[in-house]
């Protein structure tokens, strides 16, 4: 064939149809390569949603750049919040973030021993409560230690009895670096009123002590029974290292059930120990 006829040739409309460049198949499979791209590249760059549920209600974890919405992370900053730990050695309540360095220790009778259908360690931790919500300027400690027993007695007559609670109390207290410790009691049997104590000799626990009864007295109405120095194992120095310490009697569980049964009462009783204590203490 010469080169005219092929020239012709190529130029007829009857010559073939050119390939195409990509097939049919080969396009379908560019197609799907293009659309996975795609995807990944959303992914990649922070396409997806933030914070998805999932079946089990529990939130994926957040993109870089997302805030937290963890309810513990947003109340744990609360001011004059409370938290409680349980311990080996029993149960410490704390209040975090103090504006004053004083450390308050607050010992609760953990006696339910001490009256007929009367519960002295309920009571009185229900005071402390109180107390320590009054003074969220201060790192107020709860030196409280149930499972031991609920029982004891602080007092030499003729020996202290189940001072392995007591010593898992001062411990907390100790381990806070407490300044000031407050136990507080109800009597049994006793005359009604308030009735405060310290250590014999103690100088700064007297005049704490005598600061606390008249404030109670003042505040709830009670009978003013003073303040006597008594040998207590939880006040002793050997072992408890507040600068002060005195043990509070709040009524007595037969002559002031009423008045201890009524959380108005217990809570006027609690603001007046407060009332003290940011009194003497604070800035």
């Amino acid at each position: 064939m010469t080169a005219p006829q092929r020239r012709h040739r190529l130029e007829s409309g009857s010559r073939r149809a050119p390939r195409p460049l990509v097939s049919s198949r080969g396009f379908v499979i560019a197609l799907l390569l293009l659309g996975a791209g795609v995807v990944a590249g959303l992914l990649l760059f922070g396409g997806r949603p933030a914070g998805n549920t999932i079946a089990t209600g529990r939130s994926t974890a957040p993109a870089v750049g997302e805030a937290p919405t963890s309810s513990a992370a947003a109340t744990a900053d609360a001011p004059g919040a409370a938290t409680a730990v349980a311990t080996s050695a029993g149960v410490t309540s704390t209040t975090p973030s103090p504006k004053v360095g004083l450390v308050v220790a607050w010992q609760p009778s953990h006696q339910d021993d001490t009256g007929t259908n009367w519960h002295e360690y309920k009571v009185c931790g229900d005071i402390v409560d109180r107390a320590m919500r009054k003074l969220p300027q201060f790192k107020s400690v709860k030196a409280w230690d149930l499972s031991n027993g609920l029982t004891g007695s602080n007092n030499y007559l003729p020996r202290p009895k189940n001072t392995v609670a007591f010593d898992a109390e001062l411990a907390i207290a100790n381990r806070a670096h407490a300044d000031v410790f407050v136990a507080v009691h109800n009597d049994g049997g006793a005359p009604s009123g308030i009735l405060g104590e310290y250590l014999p000799g103690d100088a700064r626990g007297a005049a704490f002590c005598r600061a606390m009864v008249a404030a109670l007295c003042a505040k709830t109405g009670l009978p003013n029974r003073g303040e006597r120095a008594v040998r207590l194992y939880s006040l002793e120095a050997v072992r408890n290292t507040a600068k002060y310490k005195v043990l509070m009697e709040i009524g007595d569980n037969v002559a002031n059930r009423a008045f201890l049964m009524n959380s108005a009462k217990r809570d006027l009783a609690a603001a007046a120990m407060a009332g003290v204590i940011a009194r003497e203490f604070g800035e």
